[in-house]
């Protein structure tokens, strides 16, 4: 543990859950060391919640090296399955996502872990997370932020001010930064509690390598493996909490939770049709899920919100951590750029307003998964059961999942940019042909036929693919903020095709590897004056 005191910086951290610290470790990428990650524990939490890593997680954490780690520690699952007393739909993650990354899996393992290998990727660069240290006030005076802080464990409370150029604050649901600045955390709380909880057992049986949902008549759960065990989400019946609560109140007028019993989980299994023998619980809460949106991503100027801080939703849809680490990846990247002098403050704009559709996303899921759990009629759950059926036939659950997932996410704002060139013949075949489009990830299944990946996956500025096209690549090497550069000949079939390129294309893909620019003219002054206008 690290605790002392803060010093004048330019990017400021406030908490340190795999948000925060997805946040530290891409400063780091991009090369910025003026920057103190900070959080009110004195020790880290060991706990199992955010145990469903992704496949754009991981490539988010591709260039810190850490993949491998997660990838052999973490349980891997193949499959969704969806069923109530027998399957109703089965996804496949391998066959589904794996035209979209080069990790179709998604990865049991729990937060704690993902915690530690954050955390050591930042201690291999010299940064440390500096704890006990908690915001008492800030003032954002427009060219810079001022904050105040004291020590937890210093009895007189002496606060210290410090100044900083940009905040993060991933400081989690309960958000002490978006309260004070006046945002609102727009919503509803769910009707019902929720029991998580981590726990060894006899085996299950469920399908090997497979995440499973339930929407059981007399209720539903989510269940996944683990490294160690399983984790599941289980939203409670009214008759089921009213056990486990306490006369007192919350802020919403609401009884609290109490902690459930250990025994008492493979009661609520065996009520929903699954026979479970629990050995061992590992880690457990009680709670009621919210499902809320802030109203806006930051103050407008210097101080934003990641994660939990702007966007929460029920646990039985297994996206929070998820929707956070993307939230940091499309924000940090662009505050470095702003530090470093190549792009004006103005880019940030675009966080909030590329982000924001995705977080009202995960709220809605997480509303549906929480009401789809609760328990139906038998002619509800004949119809539910026969829709998720047929949408599942028909490929509209493949749809749905994928866009949960984020696997077919695209952005809309300032920073996509199409240009169709001048050939006349050219649009009319675009218009017709499956492309990769401004604002689209560049696939993780595609690194492969590049020359030199791992370059491409390291390198913190904008990557720049030529299409047919090799005059001028000189001058395009000499943006400032373009640090990959290759040429893309005809015999890159795959390319060509899962790009949509029927002639001369570039593509120009940030940091986050979406495509910021696709042009088709051969003009390349288009790339200079796209990255003069970041």
């Amino acid at each position: 543990m690290t605790q002392g005191k803060l010093n004048d910086c330019d990017i400021l951290i406030i908490g340190a859950g795999p948000v925060g610290l997805t946040s530290a470790a891409e400063l780091i990428r991009q090369g910025i060391t003026n920057f103190q990650i900070i959080d009110q524990r004195l020790e880290p939490e060991i706990k199992s919640t955010g145990t469903a890593i992704n496949p754009p997680t991981l490539e988010v954490f591709e260039p810190f090296g850490i993949v491998p780690e997660l990838m052999n520690y973490g349980c891997q699952g193949d499959e969704l399955q969806i069923q109530n007393e027998s399957p109703i739909l089965n996804f496949s993650f391998k066959s589904e996502f794996k035209k979209y990354s080069k990790y179709p899996v998604c990865l049991g393992v729990e937060q704690w872990f993902t915690e530690r290998t954050l955390n050591n990727y930042l201690l291999q660069n010299q940064h440390a997370i500096i704890r006990g240290i908690k915001i008492v006030d800030f003032k954002d005076l427009k060219e810079y932020v001022k904050v105040d802080y004291v020590h937890v464990n210093d009895t007189d409370q002496i606060v210290y001010q410090i100044k900083v150029k940009y905040v993060i604050a991933a400081d989690g649901a309960k958000s002490s930064t978006r309260k004070r600045l006046g945002i609102k955390y727009e919503g509803v709380s769910n009707t019902r509690t929720s029991a998580v909880a981590h726990f060894e057992a006899e085996p299950i049986e469920m399908p090997d390598k497979t995440q499973l949902v339930s929407f059981h008549q007399q209720g539903g759960y989510f269940l996944l493996k683990m490294p160690k065990g399983y984790a599941t989400c289980i939203p409670l019946l009214e008759s089921e909490e009213q056990e486990w609560m306490s006369d007192e109140l919350d802020s919403h007028g609401n009884r609290i939770p109490l902690p459930i019993a250990d025994d008492y989980f493979e009661k609520l299994f065996a009520k929903r049709g699954l026979k479970v023998k629990v050995k061992n619980v590992i880690w457990k809460a009680h709670f009621r899920p919210n499902n809320r949106v802030a109203s806006s991503y930051s103050n407008q100027n210097r101080i934003f919100l990641v994660g939990d801080a702007v966007h929460s939703s029920d646990p039985m849809a297994g996206l929070g951590l998820n929707y956070g680490v993307q939230d940091a990846a499309n924000l940090t990247w662009k505050i470095a750029f702003v530090v470093k002098g190549l792009a004006r403050h103005s880019i940030l704009d675009s966080y909030e307003n590329e982000m924001k559709p995705y977080g009202e996303l995960v709220v809605k899921s997480g509303i549906s998964s929480g009401i789809n759990a609760l328990p139906v009629s038998p002619t509800h759950d004949f119809i539910r059961s026969h829709y998720l059926k047929f949408a599942g036939d028909c490929k509209l659950a493949t749809k749905g999942i994928l866009s949960l997932y984020n696997m077919d996410k695209q952005y809309n704002s300032k920073l996509t940019r199409f240009e169709p060139g001048p050939c006349k013949i050219q649009r009319l075949q675009y218009q017709f042909t499956t492309k990769l489009e401004a604002g689209q990830k560049f696939p993780s299944s595609l690194f492969h036929h590049l020359t030199d990946s791992k370059s491409f996956v390291e390198t913190s500025g904008f990557k720049l693919l030529l299409f047919n096209v090799k005059d001028q690549v000189d001058k395009i090497e000499q943006i400032k903020g373009v640090t990959f550069t290759q040429v893309i000949n005809k015999f890159e079939t795959e390319l060509f095709e899962q790009c949509g390129v029927l002639g001369n294309c570039i593509l120009l893909i940030r940091p986050d590897n979406f495509v910021g620019l696709r042009s088709h003219s051969l003009d390349m002054s288009i790339v200079s004056d796209y990255m003069n206008a970041l």
